[in-house]
């Protein structure tokens, strides 16, 4: 908590207006680049090519559903990603300012309406919403204008962005317990047996160790042996007194049972390998995919800000790089 109290704490400082300073040079350049930098350093969670252990579990149909839910990370930052292109490709042509302003308009119609479409009640806006904020676009003179008009859609992605960031993370969490049960399920009989050999070997160490006390003379050993392991009773003649010949029969008798205790634990070695990598390699996966979705998020909420400071005429991002501060603290915090 305190270390994501942290991060909103330097971002809402780094993207504010006070740490940069207006330029007579328009550079949208930055903006693009660092967008696609950061977008480009996360991975998508349980989908990742990396999975080696758990591959069997890829094709379950709570896992697929998982990692489908990603697909809404994937979307957003694929059209954070293009949008920051387009700006950057607009402000750097030899377009005049409302012709600008009618490519921007038209992208943006292209970009957002599909979405409003596909997924109405997503946004709180609707096509006719668009409609009034592409006119207000196409109606500009220079670009900043037009970004400006567009900010309150800016910070609608980013408010929905979150929303999916959270529900992805929720299934992150309910996914992780599911597999640890389909893990434990799986591996239920290895992990039975290999209890059941560390009692049977427990119990044949034990038995020796009151067979020795017996030879050195403690009478009270006899009844104790025998309670631990009443089969030893198939190998003795004698009520009361070991001979020799009963006693190395004895010894022979469980030196053979702890060989073969030690064989089957063997045999069961490669299960149990198996067994520890699969949580071992869901534990790394889980931790990875959290730290991914947080990038995630951080990634929008710099992005929104650094459209704004745009739009509001702070045009040299590159003067005081916000992404480039953001990422670094974003690696250090995670």
């Amino acid at each position: 908590m305190i270390r994501y109290i942290y991060l909103a704490v330097l971002v809402t400082m780094v993207a504010g207006c006070s740490y940069v300073r207006p330029t007579k040079h328009l550079d949208f350049k930055p903006f693009a680049e660092y967008t696609i930098t950061l977008a480009a350093d996360i991975e998508y969670g349980l989908a990742s090519n990396k999975i080696y252990y758990l591959r069997e579990f890829r094709s379950d149909p709570d896992v697929v559903g998982h990692n489908e839910l990603w697909n809404g990370v994937r979307m957003i930052l694929k059209g954070i990603v293009a949008y920051s292109v387009e700006v950057t490709t607009l402000g750097g042509s030899t377009l005049s300012g409302p012709e600008r302003c009618v490519r921007f308009a038209a992208f943006l119609d292209g970009l957002v309406r599909p979405v409003l479409i596909q997924y109405p009640g997503v946004l709180h806006a609707t096509q006719a919403d668009l409609d009034t904020m592409l006119t207000n676009i196409r109606a500009q003179n220079k670009l900043l204008d037009a970004l400006w008009e567009a900010q309150p859609l800016i910070d609608e992605i980013a408010r929905v962005s979150d929303i999916v960031f959270d529900r992805v993370g929720d299934d992150l969490d309910a996914i992780a317990v599911y597999l640890v049960a389909k893990i434990d399920s799986a591996n239920a009989d290895t992990v039975l047996y290999k209890k059941l050999f560390e009692r049977f070997q427990s119990q044949t160490f034990a038995s020796l160790v009151l067979l020795g006390e017996y030879r050195r003379g403690d009478k009270a050993a006899y009844d104790k042996l025998f309670e631990k392991d009443p089969q030893l009773r198939e190998v003795v003649d004698s009520d009361g007194k070991l001979s020799m010949k009963e006693i190395q029969a004895i010894e022979e008798r469980l030196l053979f049972k702890a060989q073969k205790a030690r064989e089957f634990k063997e045999q069961l070695a490669p299960d149990l390998e198996l067994y520890r990598n699969q949580h071992l390699e869901l534990d790394g996966l889980y931790k990875n995919a959290m730290q991914q979705l947080r990038k995630a998020r951080v990634t929008v909420v710099v992005w929104s800000r650094a459209h704004r400071n745009l739009a509001q005429g702070i045009v040299d991002p590159a003067r005081v790089n916000i992404f480039d501060l953001t990422k670094k603290a974003v690696n250090v915090a995670l």
